[in-house]
């Protein structure tokens, strides 16, 4: 019987990318998380502390200080999943023809969306559709 374990894979496991004594992929993955968490409280708080409180709503709209806090997390999201690509692709001879391909899709995807943050691509897009169809929002 042919279970999943005995299939062979393209793909390298956590142990042979953890080669060298670096440090376990959790171990870094909560490291970021932390740094992520203590980011998110600072600009907050910070916003909150800074901005008088008749301003402080704007501070949270679109371009608002806290969309550039977002587009720097983005842009760090798909820093990150390239890097998961580019270590992984180190060991394999088609990288795009396995299943780690999905790292950059993800790198693509989160640098996309940090660019309609920061550009608001989907606001421009909804207000050409609602010209040329003469809707009201």
């Amino acid at each position: 019987m042919i279970t999943k374990a005995s299939l062979p894979t393209n793909d390298p496991s956590d142990e042979e990318l953890l080669s060298g004594g670096r440090r376990s992929i959790r171990s870094q993955a909560r490291g970021v998380l932390i740094k992520v968490l203590a980011i998110n409280f600072v600009a907050v708080a910070g916003t909150i502390l800074v901005t008088p409180f008749d301003k402080l709503g704007g501070q949270f709209d679109e371009k608002g200080f806290i969309t550039y806090v977002s587009v720097i997390q983005l842009l760090m999201l798909s820093y990150y999943g390239y890097k998961v690509f580019r270590e992984r692709a180190k060991s394999i001879k088609h990288p795009w023809q396995s299943s780690i391909t999905i790292w950059a899709m993800v790198s693509v995807g989160f640098f996309f969306l940090a660019l309609d943050d920061f550009i608001a691509i989907h606001e421009g897009i909804d207000i050409m559709i609602h010209s040329i169809g003469s809707f009201q929002e």
